[in-house]
């Protein structure tokens, strides 16, 4: 059974990054990546996310050629449910 979800759906190639450092850096490669933000950004600086497969990818809407942060599913699931559960309440 073929899943219907955008993560299952994700067509995505790397390729490294110019002007890494020296790093081992590399940046997702694709003909369109669906990038979401909260409906709660009025057009400053936000965070944007895109699923990309088994990862999610991280970016600045104000930067949108600069740099992507990638995690796995797994662990941005375990993010979202922390911040669910308050572990970071104190922060704000």
């Amino acid at each position: 059974m073929e899943s219907s979800s955008p993560r299952a759906r994700a067509q995505v190639s790397w390729r490294v990054a110019r002007n890494c450092d020296g790093g081992a850096c590399v940046r997702p490669v694709a003909a369109e990546i669906n990038w979401r933000r909260s409906t709660s950004c009025d057009g400053g600086t936000c965070l944007e996310v895109a699923s990309l497969g088994d990862m999610i990818a991280i970016r600045d809407s104000s930067k949108p050629d600069g740099p992507i942060i990638t995690y796995a599913f797994s662990r941005w699931c375990e993010f979202v449910q922390m911040i669910k559960d308050g572990a970071f309440d104190e922060l704000i």
